[in-house]
């Protein structure tokens, strides 16, 4: 978040959890402080080892490689590069204030901001990406609290994301161009590109079918879609996104649910797409214009609201039911 706040939900009912993080203590924590605390927590406020002392850019949950049931540990990349190391201990089924967040490292890896932190199983280390135009491969010693790099992969563009195929031991990069570059890595360097997009690239990210099938999703920055099998890298597919939304309503994030095996894109509202790449509105999208709104009026004696917007297109709205009359 811009504001330097990280908030935690329950997933099963989207509840806020007790458990919030940031720059500075919230108001609640600040009214059961003692004077010790208040001069402790100002002591941290005013030094650069301040929790999120840059602005978020990425987060990623650390529990594949640790495995421990007691706690939940996540990654943070900034926007300076910088990697800072969580363990979250928080009860779900409570409400009070029992939890704890304690930072374990902060270690400068990039010098940009981190656009992607993923943990490649295979190799058992963790990657990030980074404006500075690198992706780096790097392991974290848990005892000495110590980091170590693997592979550096170095492009001539700002990186927006990857994907590692464990069989081919290749690695996908998405940079600031039309292009999709996969390197090999040992020694890391570029094989060949991933080439057509008739626009910039913005994201990148895994596909995998009910079989078992997997694949690799590529989007631009005019929500065109692309399917490429990891085994050849041809393209299998591909189909655009422009009938969803309006125009300047840009996706500004891609995700894949490994458990439902769809692929989740989302701007002002998620877009569901399904396992045959067929997009799938899952819900309607909250605007009562197409553009901006210029002009609105109540009709008391009708009970009704009149909206005008900047293309001249007047609409009326039942006030009780919300619908457009």
């Amino acid at each position: 978040m811009i504001n330097r706040r990280l908030l935690f939900y329950d997933l099963e009912n989207l509840t806020q959890l007790p458990v919030e993080m940031g720059a500075s203590p919230s108001a609640k924590k600040i009214k059961l402080m003692t004077q010790t605390d208040a001069k402790d927590a100002l002591r941290v406020i005013n030094s650069p080892m301040m929790p999120l002392y840059n602005v978020p850019m990425t987060l990623t949950m650390a529990d594949e490689i640790l495995n421990d049931v007691k706690f939940q540990y996540f990654w943070i990349g900034d926007d300076q590069g910088v990697l800072e190391y969580y363990k979250l201990s928080a009860p779900m089924r409570r409400k009070g204030l029992d939890y704890k967040i304690e930072r374990i490292a902060r270690h400068t890896m990039h010098r940009g901001g981190i656009t992607q932190i993923s943990i490649i199983t295979a190799l058992g280390c963790y990657a990030s990406s980074s404006m500075d135009h690198t992706v780096k491969f790097w392991t974290f010693n848990e005892a000495t609290r110590k980091f170590h790099l693997i592979r550096n992969f170095i492009d001539q563009t700002s990186i927006l994301g990857f994907v590692y195929t464990p069989r081919q031991k290749a690695l996908t990069t998405c940079s600031v161009s039309r292009d999709a570059f996969v390197w090999t890595i040992s020694p890391p360097q570029k094989m060949f590109k991933l080439g057509g997009h008739y626009n910039q690239l913005s994201h990148i990210s895994d596909f995998i079918t009910t079989t078992n099938e997997k694949y690799i999703v590529t989007m631009t920055i005019k929500k065109e879609f692309r399917l490429w099998d990891p085994m050849n890298y041809q393209k299998i597919r591909e189909w655009s996104g422009l009938v969803m939304m309006r125009p300047e309503n840009h996706y500004g994030a891609m995700i894949f649910d490994e458990k439902r095996h769809a692929l989740i894109t989302a701007a002002s509202f998620p877009v569901k797409w399904a396992e045959d790449v067929s997009a799938l509105n899952e819900s309607l999208e909250p605007v009562t214009h197409s553009h901006t709104i210029v002009g609105c009026m109540y009709a008391k004696i009708f009970n009704e609201i009149v909206t005008v917007d900047s293309i001249n297109s007047i609409k009326i709205w039942d006030l009780e039911t919300g619908r457009n009359s």
